[in-house]
C-alpha cells in the first residue's frame, strides 16, 4: 500500500482553506447587502415622516 501523496494532501488542504476563505467572503457579503437594505428602509422611512433632519444624521453617521 502507497503512502498518500504529501503534494496531494498539501493541494487538498490548500483547497479546503480557500473554500473556506470564498463561505467567509459570502456571508460577509450577505450580512452587507442586509445591512444596506435596512439602512435604506430606515431611511426611507425618516423621509417618509418628514424627518429629513434626522435622516440627514443617519447618512452622516453612516458614512463615518
Amino acid at each position: 500500500m502507497r503512502a498518500p501523496d504529501p503534494d496531494k494532501k498539501l493541494l487538498q488542504n490548500r483547497l479546503e482553506t480557500y473554500q473556506a476563505l470564498l463561505d467567509l467572503r459570502e456571508r460577509d457579503l450577505d450580512k452587507l447587502h442586509a445591512e444596506t437594505e435596512a439602512f435604506l428602509l430606515l431611511i426611507d422611512f425618516l423621509l417618509s415622516a418628514g424627518r429629513v433632519e434626522a435622516a440627514r444624521e443617519a447618512i452622516s453617521e453612516r458614512l463615518q
